[in-house]
């Protein structure tokens, strides 16, 4: 999703916040917040991280989230209306949460390359530029209170020999991942299979696009 003009958005969330009724308003009791996170292996894999000194590294750039879906709220839609889930936030913000679980892919996936920022990946010859632009549920516009949204994650990458310079290799990626129930854990746990899904493509693209 392209970032919207605040105005745009406020417009957009004041008009479904009206609709407490639907399925979406009601993940919430407007009470606490419930945190979750995604991208993060259930089980520690540090042994199949070990596997010697990489022999290249790649400068990862900050990871560019559209305004909207930068923070720690978890955006839905359905339709052109969009609308923050009552009492769900990610334990930190989507930004570091995504990109924590980019490096992580890159280190089980990519174990020959170094992925690190740009002051920490030293002697690098490649730089990475991700953008997102859709992490949100999306609901059917004609969804009952019990269905369940489909997760969507959008964005791009660009591959560069060297900061700020043209890029060398180009990539757009979309995944979709159908969440199991429409609740908040359901909805983080299809979160966390799409982020796993985008980051594979990612990482195996970035490893066909640096050796050519």
């Amino acid at each position: 999703m392209m970032a919207m003009h605040p105005t745009r958005l406020a417009g957009s969330l004041a008009a479904l916040l009206l609709l407490a009724g639907c399925s979406i308003g009601l993940l919430g009791d407007g009470g606490r917040n419930d945190l979750f996170r995604f991208g993060v292996p259930e089980q520690a894999q540090t042994a199949s991280l070990d596997r010697g000194r990489p022999q290249r590294a790649i400068a990862l750039e900050r990871v560019r989230f559209a305004r909207e879906i930068e923070s720690d709220r978890v955006l839905t839609s359905r339709g052109g209306s969009v609308l923050y889930v009552e009492g769900m936030r990610w334990a930190a913000p989507a930004t570091d949460l995504f990109t924590q679980a980019v490096l992580r892919q890159f280190a089980e996936r990519l174990p020959e390359t170094l992925l690190a920022s740009p002051r920490s990946a030293g002697g690098a010859t490649l730089s990475l530029q991700l953008t997102v632009d859709r992490f949100e549920a999306r609901y059917p516009v004609a969804a009952g209170k019990n269905d369940p949204p489909t997760i969507v994650v959008e964005g791009a990458a660009a591959l560069s020999a060297q900061r700020g310079g043209p890029p060398i290799a180009l990539h757009r990626f979309a995944v979709e991942e159908p969440a199991t129930a429409n609740g908040k854990a359901a909805i983080a746990a299809a979160f966390d299979r799409a982020v796993d899904r985008y980051t594979i493509l990612l990482a195996d693209w970035t490893r066909g696009a640096s050796t050519n």
